[in-house]
């Protein structure tokens, strides 16, 4: 349930960053990303996600944050 609980999270803040993004709202992108990134690190550190899978959506979500004002 724990791992579950960090995978449904993480697909939820990544959806609000990318809504974030499409609005051009830097402050908000900024936050959401931070928020994400945090997660996402505390998921691989307790092993709720294997590291690789945390550093692939890591790189999306910079991906994403990056063409905020796009």
């Amino acid at each position: 349930m724990e791992n579950l609980r960090f995978r449904s999270t993480a697909k939820t803040l990544m959806k609000r960053l990318e809504r974030a993004a499409e609005g051009g709202d830097t402050t908000t992108v900024e936050s959401e990303h931070r928020q994400l990134v945090k997660l996402l690190d505390r998921a691989a550190s307790r092993g709720a996600l294997h590291k690789n899978t945390v550093a692939r959506r890591k790189a999306r979500a910079a991906k994403v944050a990056a063409r905020r004002g796009s």
